[in-house]
């Protein structure tokens, strides 16, 4: 398992679908976890564990909350 990553949250577009973090990078969230990320807010704390496999999860460390992601390229 990769070291998590630590960032930021720029934004969240599309109903949650794609979380953008401030390193630039995009995440396409899992359809079933789009109602969690959807309420996250700018600027919130945010760490990526298996950053650039499958299964990549991104947790909300203001909220406490997690969604799988998929990464989606930079912006």
């Amino acid at each position: 398992m990769d070291r998590p990553s630590r960032k930021r949250l720029v934004e969240i577009t599309d109903g949650g679908r794609i979380a953008v973090l401030g390193d630039g990078s995009s995440w396409l969230i899992q359809p079933e976890d789009r109602h969690i990320t959807e309420k996250w807010k700018k600027g919130a704390r945010v760490n990526v564990a298996n950053a650039g496999h499958p299964e990549s999860v991104i947790t909300n460390k203001d909220e406490g909350t997690d969604a799988r992601a998929a990464y989606a390229g930079q912006r």
